[in-house]
């Protein structure tokens, strides 16, 4: 979406002022922005970000070409790629076989509480918590 084609805050955001439980598939170019927690279902493609004031799950084979933020704990299924950064104010937890970053361009995934990283996974960039980190292999 370029500038001169966005004519008010829809055009590039989704707003969800409930839970929300997102449909295996589902596919979008905006951002999504929720008041609670989210959780999308298998395969799906978000061509933004997606920021939450409640939990994140993304569930396996997710692909998101923006950046996640939570106020909840963020749990990253097994086989999803996210190109941005990852924020929690809670913990990150990465499954089997997940990317953040691409590379060549460096991200932050930052897990106030914890971070857990579990098998066969790969991050370009940095990872920070003032808590606990563990790597499950």
């Amino acid at each position: 979406v370029y500038p001169k084609d966005i004519e008010n805050i829809a055009d590039i955001v989704t707003y969800k002022p409930s839970e929300t439980e997102i449909d295996s598939g589902y596919t979008t170019s905006k951002s999504i922005i929720a008041d609670h927690d989210v959780t999308t279902g298998k395969k799906c493609t978000f061509g933004g970000s997606i920021k939450c004031h409640g939990d994140l799950i993304i569930v396996d084979n997710c692909t998101i070409s923006g950046n996640l933020f939570a106020e909840g704990c963020i749990t990253i299924g097994k086989n999803c790629k996210i190109r941005g950064s990852v924020f929690s104010q809670c913990g990150v937890t990465i499954s089997e076989g997940s990317q953040v970053g691409v590379p060549g361009e460096y991200v932050s995934v930052i897990g106030k509480q914890a971070i857990v990283l579990k098998d066969n996974i790969n991050i370009f960039g940095y990872l920070l918590t003032e808590g606990q980190g563990v790597v499950q292999c």
